[in-house]
């Protein structure tokens, strides 16, 4: 299983704040690149075992609570129905990573995938996924900060303005 991480990013608010935006799932198509709307599809809304729909272009996509951990975070499984795995991959899990700075917040988040063809899928396809992961991570990550210190939905125009400015 090979891991990327998003570049460190800086919220200008308190932890507490940002973790009270970062556990509600029904608000990602407000910060992710591209998701058109979001749903809740379990009775729970937070903590493991909850899920979620993503929308976007493509056909919606699960998204299912694995591990919640207060105040710091939570890992996603990314899935179709039961399927662990799509397209090249069979299994892909995004963890949504937080901590306190003072009295700002420090957010980075990390991609696990695994390809298919075992090792020498990910000798041939890792690194290519690795770059592609790590540029959506940073689009993610930065979009959350100006999410979270906004609480406006981030426009393509605002995150590539954002982009540009940094």
């Amino acid at each position: 299983m090979q891991e990327v991480k998003s570049d460190v990013f800086r919220v200008a608010q308190p932890a507490e704040q940002v973790w009270e935006k970062l556990r509600d799932l029904r608000v990602a198509h407000l910060y992710v690149p591209g998701l058109t709307g979001t749903k809740v599809t379990t009775e729970i809304a937070e903590g493991v075992g909850a899920s979620r729909q993503v929308f976007s272009k493509r056909p919606p996509m699960d998204e299912t609570v694995i591990e919640w951990v207060e105040r710091e975070g939570m890992l996603l499984r990314l899935h179709y129905g039961e399927k662990n795995n799509w397209g090249p991959f069979t299994q892909v899990y995004y963890r949504y990573g937080m901590r306190a700075d003072g009295e700002d917040t420090i957010l980075q988040n990390a991609m696990r995938y695994q390809l298919k063809g075992g090792k020498l899928g990910q000798i041939l396809g890792g690194g290519l996924m690795s770059k592609a992961f790590r540029k959506t991570l940073n689009d993610v990550t930065l979009a959350q900060k100006l999410y979270y210190e906004t609480g406006e939905r981030v426009t393509p125009e605002i995150l590539e303005a954002a982009k540009n400015a940094g």
